[in-house]
């Protein structure tokens, strides 16, 4: 009888790692496996066979002939034996002998009462399983069959071999794809960073762009073409708009409209908007999966933005951006919201700027009381019509016109009436000149009406005119009438009463001057024409 050995912990540790890198545990029927089974059923003359793998419960049957299971309990399995032995286990009966005659195997089906199996040892001396032959009926194998169920298993193990290289080789193919196929991904991410990186290059250098001319605009209505030319470059395939909130009535007003423009309202009032009453940007990837603004006409089908626009503490509107499809991934919807901000961060420090700029302007250039020009102004603006028009060989008429008894009427009445009656008489000279006719406030209640290229006439009928109409305005203080309105007014012209501005000023003085001392209430023409 062959010599038996008990497999220590170590040693079972081991041929279970032997056994598991075939992987052949719980793997289909396979035809090369079944020719060997079925040539040792055939060879050894025996109705049934199988190759048997032996793992740490269990044993699986890689291949089989004349048995209906595919595994059975470890404890059960005549192949248990023969691992643990060097050499071929014959049992020519099962039921004579005492390691196998309570068996389940025997006693019941497939009532084996024979058994002979060859061991299949790798090289390392791992014995992993069996090449097992079956027979309900006592008996033994011939020197032949012995030797031929020998040469069998170790075409068994020949064909694991081979099966364990070709599945390292499949590993290896797997694993080459699964790295061809990460470093294209990886090369396919980086082509979108880079076309990303180029593209934020563009928009960085078209916000730069803008920002310079930005910088050079006079009035904020020159702002907003600047805009109106960089907003499709800034957000390409997209549609949206810049509004500006009108303090007063609370409404923000598209002065910046790119795209389809019917996609959204052009007014809309500030709880309209959720960026608004939320105090932050408002991101939508899904119309269906979160609230949209009000002031959008439609269900947007792409993802949208709308970012205040805040500067030194206040709101001064907001930039809304609607893309026609939904980012692509959570990094595009974050791309874009940086984005959006930084653009919509520059226009807010543009036009807070801008806004800044025209105020400190308007202070150095108006009157605080009557809003009309300053003095200051009246000099830059007269030195320049006047140059323009003897550049174009056109005249220009000034009328120097003084409210008659007003510091009388302001001592009696108090420096309050005289400010609304100042006030009065600059909303009515505004609304009885020409749009390019400049209105100044010249000192205290002198005004100064500078007429481009009006001839001394046509600046003659047009103070008649406001000496007369100006009877008819009614100025009330404190809910009491002030009294009739007259004016004493002095004419002048270029060319005629001189080329510079002091000449100018000279002779509508003069003129003025001579009304005062005629009457007051009248017309009077510089005598030095």
């Amino acid at each position: 009888m062959a010599a038996t050995f008990v497999l220590l912990p170590d040693a079972e540790s081991e041929r279970l790692s032997a056994l598991h890198q075939y992987r052949v545990l719980d793997t289909p029927a396979e035809e090369n496996f079944d020719e060997l089974t079925a040539l040792a059923a055939q060879l050894c003359a025996t109705p049934m066979a199988s190759i048997v793998l032996v793992d740490a419960e269990r044993v699986f049957l890689k291949s089989k002939v004349g048995l209906d299971i595919s595994e059975s309990p470890r404890g059960t399995a005549f192949s248990d034996h023969t691992i643990r032995q060097s050499e071929l286990t014959v049992v020519s009966d099962a039921r004579e002998d005492e390691r196998f005659r309570d068996n389940p195997f025997v006693t019941g089906e497939p009532k084996i009462r024979f058994y002979a199996g060859a061991p299949l040892v790798t090289n390392e001396g791992h014995a992993i399983g069996a090449l097992a032959v079956y027979d309900k009926k006592p008996r033994k194998l011939t020197k032949e069959q012995t030797e031929v169920l020998r040469v069998l298993a170790r075409q068994v193990l020949t064909q694991l071999e081979l099966t364990r290289k070709l599945n390292e080789q499949k590993q290896l193919l797997d694993e080459r794809a699964q790295a061809e196929a990460a470093l294209k991904s990886a090369n396919d991410e980086l082509k979108v960073t880079l076309q990303e990186l180029e593209q934020r290059g563009r928009e960085n250098g078209s916000l730069k762009e803008m920002g310079d001319l930005l910088q050079t605009c006079l009035a904020v209505e020159e702002a907003y073409k600047v805009v109106n030319q960089f907003a499709e470059r800034l957000f390409p395939s997209s549609n949206g708009g810049l509004y500006v909130l009108d303090d007063p009535n609370e409404l923000l007003e598209a002065v910046v409209v790119w795209g389809e423009s019917a996609l959204q309202e052009p007014v809309f009032a500030t709880d309209e908007c959720w960026a608004l009453r939320l105090g932050r940007t408002h991101v939508v990837e899904d119309a269906r999966e979160g609230p949209t603004c009000a002031h959008l006409t439609s269900r947007p089908k792409g993802s949208t933005l709308c970012i205040p626009m805040m500067a030194q503490g206040e709101t001064l509107g907001v930039l809304h951006v609607q893309y026609s499809e939904a980012a692509a991934n959570p990094r595009q919807t974050q791309a874009r919201q940086r984005w959006a901000v930084t653009v919509g961060e520059h226009l807010a420090l543009a036009l807070a700027n801008l806004e800044l700029r025209e105020n400190l302007m308007l202070q150095a250039i108006r009157d605080p009381l009557t809003g009309l020009f300053n003095r200051r102004y009246l000099e830059e603006a007269l030195e320049r019509e006047v140059l323009r028009c003897a550049r174009k060989k056109r005249a220009l008429g000034m009328i120097m016109l003084d409210l008659d008894h007003f510091k009388t009427f302001n001592d009696s009445s108090g420096h309050e009436a005289g400010d609304a009656m100042l006030k009065a008489l600059s909303y009515f000279l505004l609304d009885n000149v020409r749009a390019e006719d400049i209105v100044c406030r010249y000192g205290g209640e002198e005004f100064l009406l500078i007429m481009p290229e009006a001839t001394l006439d046509l600046a003659r009928q047009r103070a008649e005119q406001l000496r007369q109409e100006v009877k008819g305005l009614t100025v009330q203080h404190e809910g009491h009438p002030l009294g009739t309105i007259t004016l004493s007014l002095g004419v002048a012209a270029f060319p005629q009463h001189g080329g510079t501005v002091n000449d100018l000023l000279k002779a509508a003085d003069s003129a003025l001057y001579s009304a005062k001392q005629e009457g007051r209430d009248r017309v009077v023409v510089s005598p030095n024409a």
